[in-house]
């Protein structure tokens, strides 16, 4: 990714384009299985966002999680088994923007497509 971020500043592209730093296959195949364990050694709440938060950051130095639990827009409901996971967002020659940080406004979690369910 520096080689990748060298070009671009070079190139006059600072701050114009920006990435995930991890692939998600990567970030959720050792992210849930470090979570797994986490739980299995009593270490971990198998449904605390912290605790999987935590478990994703550690193969994925430099970048934070974030996320909220799924909201179905139809009915309300929120799910507790249905995590909506955000990984920060790098910006090539500005760095990480923290977006994983950022709480979603309730009101938006409530938009539909307009659609209904048959």
């Amino acid at each position: 990714m520096k080689k990748i971020e060298d070009t671009l500043v070079a190139k006059g592209a600072k701050g114009r384009l920006g990435t995930w730093s991890y692939s998600f296959g990567y970030c959720a195949t050792a992210g849930l299985t470090e979570h797994a364990i986490r739980v299995i050694e009593g270490k971990s709440k198998m449904t605390s966002m912290t605790d999987i938060f935590s478990a994703f950051g550690k193969y994925t130095p430099g970048a934070k999680w974030g996320g909220s639990w799924y909201v179905d827009a139809s009915t309300g409901v929120k799910a507790k088994n249905f995590l909506l996971l955000l990984q920060d967002t790098y910006i090539f020659g500005k760095g990480y923007i923290k977006s994983a940080a950022i709480d979603v406004p309730e009101k938006y979690l409530k938009i539909t497509s307009g659609l209904t369910k048959k």
